[in-house]
């Protein structure tokens, strides 16, 4: 399936090189970019020592320092365990700390001071560790979740590494300073893209205060705030702001990690070592750069080099064959981030094909002055009835079942103002009779030898038959006079052999060339059957039988 897969793919994406060269687009303007097109804008001087900025849902990148230096996190680390213990637990579910995980969490580390027996639920043990910080409880997560610290500290490394993470390696759930646990901006950024698509992480992260009120597993009441300042009501409050984690060690420095909306377009912030009060200064800088320099452009309403329905010509179309639809749909919702006053024909694009994991047929890769700006997925359309809309497919059950359409042919009136015709066929039919064809073809070609074995075999009996027949037809049957001299005459040239043990054997030997028989002590059974030959007894020789008394034969 995967084989047919792929190879269906390449002929389609073949396919759609050919038809945009038909339709007058060459190869060369699909892949350039303009010359002319506006430079890349530049981002402000900030002071953190790295740092990025990237939109959410594509990922583009819209500035970056040091993006790839490996740094310790501090507690921004925690975001990668919350997004861990949300895709591994219910939120119902009660987590229980031992005295075990709690002696691993150092006394000058934050925590909200849980004891040995008690228990909270998931949903308070996320509100916990987002609000408040809490080392300890990101500890008893961890253990509830794997085990131990070691165990989820690798699997924080293998979800990280899944995420696109390439400068990490986490050695502990909450962020306190470790040697072996280490990031980089652009490790924390793809992480961020997880974390913040979380509705309930989102929540929690841009919550000013923790208030846990006392319950069975814990009778002590928790009332903690948050220090983050770009929260509500906080000395640097952003509006846009979505959610947001700080963090801060000796050795890492203040870090944050951050995320904002506005007019459509989700934007995420890290900063790592810097100087409070300057991750918030730095962080509302670059959200501001983002926000006033970049906007997005819908795809599918600009991108007609990879998917047209002909409703982009000024053409009249001709339907050869009924029931033709477009051949691909481009995914409507997505999008690029262009700087402003860019242009969208100022993008140059390529196509790779989807992974097997992957919904779709291929994506395309759209650059702007050498800068990953969006993608956006191809899928073959199902559409079975003219009046269907354009669908996509989003499973690899709909390959096989689909309907294809490609520009053919064109042709314009020079003559007159009337606009160019072009010819759309739908080829779906047609397709599905070659694929007959080609099947039948490949089981007459592996089965040849032995079909013509039987026809062979199947003709020679049927001559030999009609031979058969025809001889016995023209065949004069032979006239016996008197058969019963033949007889006795047969029986007076018979040849007597006689045997020790008193009987005796006729033997017909017309012309009496057989030799004689040695003594009767020679003659054993072998020796007596030789005489009876397959020749003698197709010709239904008469043998005498054995007389034991009288030694004599009879018939």
């Amino acid at each position: 399936m995967r084989l047919f897969r792929n190879i269906t793919a390449a002929f389609l994406c073949a396919a759609l090189l050919l038809c945009s060269v038909q339709t007058g687009v060459s190869a060369s303007e699909i892949t350039a970019a303009d010359t002319t097109a506006a430079e890349w804008p530049t981002g402000p001087d900030i002071s953190s020592e790295t740092a990025i900025l990237i939109e959410a849902e594509t990922g583009t990148i819209l500035y970056e320092k040091n993006m790839h230096q490996q740094m310790y996190p501090a507690s921004i680390t925690k975001i990668l365990t919350c997004l861990i213990a949300v895709e591994e637990a219910d939120l119902d579910d009660n987590v229980t700390f031992t005295q075990e995980v709690l002696d691993t969490i150092p006394v000058d580390s934050s925590r909200i001071w849980v004891n040995a027996g008690e228990y909270l639920s998931m949903d308070e043990c996320l509100q916990a560790i987002l609000i408040a910080s809490a080392n300890d409880v990101a500890a008893g997560v961890a253990e509830y979740i794997s085990g131990s610290i070691e165990a989820f500290a690798d699997l924080m490394n293998e979800r990280a590494e899944e995420l696109g993470c390439e400068d990490s390696h986490f050695a502990n759930p909450h962020g306190y300073h470790d040697e072996n646990h280490y990031t980089s901006a652009y490790d924390m950024a793809q992480i961020a893209r997880a974390f913040f698509s979380v509705d309930i992480l989102c929540t929690y992260s841009s919550s000013t205060t923790l208030h846990l009120y006392p319950s069975e597993g814990r009778d002590v009441e928790t009332l903690e705030s948050n220090k983050n300042q770009l929260l509500e009501g906080r000395t640097y409050e952003y509006e846009y702001l979505v959610g947001s984690k700080t963090g801060y060690t000796d050795m890492a420095g203040q870090t944050l990690v951050s995320c904002a909306q506005k007019d459509g377009m989700r934007l995420i912030c890290v900063v790592m070592n810097a100087e409070s009060p300057q991750q918030y200064v730095d962080t509302i800088e670059l959200f501001e750069f983002g926000f006033n320099n970049f906007t997005t452009v819908n795809i599918s309403e600009n991108d007609t080099t990879y998917v047209s329905d002909g409703s982009s010509y000024d053409v009249d179309v001709i339907d050869v064959l009924g029931n033709s639809t477009p051949l691909l749909s481009m995914d409507t919702d997505a999008f690029v981030v262009l700087p402003n006053g860019a242009d969208f024909s100022d993008i140059s694009s390529y196509i790779t094909l989807a992974d097997e994991e992957e919904n779709g047929l291929a994506t395309v890769h759209y650059l702007y002055d050498d800068h990953a700006v969006g993608t956006a997925r191809i899928y073959m359309n199902v559409n079975e009835t003219a009046a269907s809309s354009t669908t996509a497919a989003s499973t690899d059950e709909t390959v096989g079942e689909l309907e294809t359409e490609q520009i053919v042919s064109s042709e314009e009136n020079e003559d007159t103002a009337a606009p160019k015709r072009v010819l759309f066929v739908n080829i779906r039919n047609i397709l599905i009779a070659v694929l007959v064809i080609a099947a039948i073809s490949l089981l007459f070609y592996f089965f040849r030898k032995p079909i013509k074995r039987r026809l062979t075999i199947r003709m020679r009996t049927v001559s030999l038959r009609t031979r058969y027949r025809k001889r016995q037809e023209n065949k004069t049957p032979k006239t016996v006079l008197n058969p019963e001299p033949v007889v006795r005459q047969k029986k007076r040239r018979a040849n007597t052999v006689k045997a020790s043990k008193g009987f005796s054997l006729k033997r017909y030997d017309p012309k009496g060339t057989e030799p004689k028989p040695r003594s009767a002590g020679d003659v054993d059974d072998y020796e007596v059957s030789r005489y009876l030959s397959s020749q003698q007894r197709r010709r239904k020789v008469q043998m005498f039988n054995i007389n034991d008394d009288t030694g004599k034969s009879g018939k």
